[in-house]
């Protein structure tokens, strides 16, 4: 697997992937998440991955979260990264999976 910086031009899949129910279940309204993408890009304190093994597979981002705007993560101890993922398309969850990882 590969992680390559997310480029304007990963937008439409990511909003796709954001409206695919297992990940909405979890991560909720989309356009928020889009917007928040779109505002925060660049910003230092958040950084956006595309995971790729053939093609586009997945989403990661990293989080400084002293520096990330109030939260739950607020009261992480000092030099805490917050880490969110997902796999963009059900079938695609076995390819990204390590054999034997539960995800719980």
């Amino acid at each position: 697997m590969k992680l390559r910086k997310l480029e304007n031009s990963d937008l439409p899949q990511m909003e796709e992937w954001l409206h695919n129910s297992h990940i909405e279940a979890f991560l909720g309204d989309a356009a928020e998440w889009l917007t928040e993408m779109k505002e925060n890009r660049g910003s230092g304190w958040i950084e956006y991955f595309i995971a790729e093994i053939v093609g586009p597979v997945g989403f990661i981002q990293y989080y400084d979260t002293s520096r990330a705007p109030v939260g739950i993560w607020s009261q992480a101890p000092q030099f805490s990264l917050g880490i969110d993922f997902f796999i963009g398309e059900s079938q695609d969850q076995a390819k990204a999976t390590p054999p034997g990882w539960s995800g719980r």
